[in-house]
């Protein structure tokens, strides 16, 4: 029974001397962890900002022409999506995520062969069943998203 006693008191002074330490120690030696850092968007450090508030306004944050570009496309695409399934995609934020994204994946495509083609299923649903977007975009839907389109 001693000796449990003398263990116990061992462990209550180390303890008791680390929390002394603790206390003791100057404020500058305790190093605070760096935020963590955000990973880059999918389609790296220059994107555009969808908000899906802005989507109804009809207005994208852009930082370059190509961004503005994408943005004009996005936001026509959204309206297109919404006259074909029937249903307001501008309140639903993920169907406007997927869209924009479809957007930025689809401008390199476009790009280089000036059409592209955009197929996004279960973009919605309603009580006639799952909705899917199949669109082929060439440059001149592009020009005309981007005359319709207020920066």
């Amino acid at each position: 029974m001693g000796l449990i006693w003398i263990i116990l008191a061992a462990i209550v002074v180390l303890v008791a001397a680390t929390a002394f330490r603790a206390l003791r120690r100057p404020k500058e030696d305790v190093v605070a962890a760096p935020p963590p850092k955000a990973p880059p968007p999918p389609g790296g450090e220059r994107r555009w900002d969808i908000a899906p508030a802005g989507v109804s306004a009809g207005r994208y944050a852009a930082d370059t022409t190509r961004n503005a570009q994408i943005g004009a496309l996005a936001e026509w695409l959204v309206r297109r999506a919404s006259r074909d399934t029937g249903i307001d995609l501008t309140t639903d934020p993920m169907a406007v995520t997927r869209i924009a994204e479809a957007a930025g994946k689809a401008w390199p495509e476009l790009q280089a062969e000036g059409r592209a083609r955009i197929t996004l299923p279960y973009i919605a649903a309603n009580r006639d069943g799952p909705k899917h977007v199949d669109l082929t975009v060439d440059s001149a839907t592009l020009v005309e998203a981007a005359r319709h389109w207020r920066a």
